[in-house]
């Protein structure tokens, strides 16, 4: 029994973890993003930060002194 739980639980995180990594890839392509911002995506690896960092749907973002904003436009959009 409780090997099958575990089963069905891993199952259910690995879903929920690749809805999360489509919105990342969608806001990566994402139309507000200035041509300057993309250009630094090959040094910053913004969608490998943020899959590093685990974040979920159900989770807020706090970020503090965002200064041009380039992360504020993958984690804000919703």
């Amino acid at each position: 029994m409780l090997i099958c739980s575990m089963f069905l639980f891993s199952q259910l995180n690995a879903a929920d973890s690749s809805a999360t990594r489509g919105k990342i890839e969608e806001a990566l392509g994402g139309s507000i993003r200035e041509a300057a911002e993309i250009a630094r995506d090959a040094n910053r690896k913004p969608g490998e930060v943020l899959e590093f960092f685990g974040l979920e749907d159900d989770m807020k973002v706090l970020e503090i002194s965002p200064a041009t904003g380039y992360w504020s436009k993958f984690v804000g959009p919703t």
